[in-house]
């Protein structure tokens, strides 16, 4: 078993004793909005998760490695970054896709500068929820202050990795 996995199952102990210990909370309503959640989360992650194995064995291994491979630095990164920012997804294939890239040879810097241009920089949500909802000059703020960070995450992320 992983660290991941065995961390979350302690975090999930640790959170179940606190609620059946708190006088106010129910024990039995924190199992039945988890089941909830699990209903309505498990078929998005489940198609995702099975989804990233064929595109892991789709991608040409050669390709990924010249374009955002570990030895492709920071203009790899940047590539990265570009294809982060304008993915149309959610956090539930993000994460598999980005699993799926690095099977076939992306590099670790390079995935962090994708997933930080996807979390700070896409266009997708720039134009659907943060326009729309924010307004324009909270959006433009946001969105430049992403185009400014992404090459010194990039930057950081190769620095850390090596």
């Amino acid at each position: 078993m992983s660290f991941s996995t065995l961390f979350l199952i302690g975090m999930v102990i640790v959170l179940a004793l606190v609620v059946h210990f708190h006088p106010e909370r129910s024990l039995g309503e924190a199992m039945r909005l988890s089941r909830r959640q699990a209903i309505s989360l498990i078929p998005i992650i489940l198609p995702a998760i099975i989804s990233a194995g064929f595109v892991a064995q789709l991608l040409p291994s050669e390709e990924i490695g010249h374009w955002v491979g570990a030895d492709s630095g920071f203009k790899g990164a940047m590539i990265a970054a570009l294809f982060g920012a304008l993915m149309p997804t959610g956090p539930m294939l993000i994460l598999p896709v980005v699993a799926a890239l690095l099977s076939a040879d992306a590099g670790i810097g390079q995935m962090l500068a994708l997933l930080n241009a996807w979390s700070m920089m896409n266009a997708q949500r720039l134009v659907l929820y943060d326009i729309p909802l924010a307004g324009p000059p909270l959006a433009a703020r946001r969105y430049l202050i992403g185009v400014a960070m992404t090459p010194l995450a990039a930057f950081l992320g190769l620095a850390v990795v090596g």
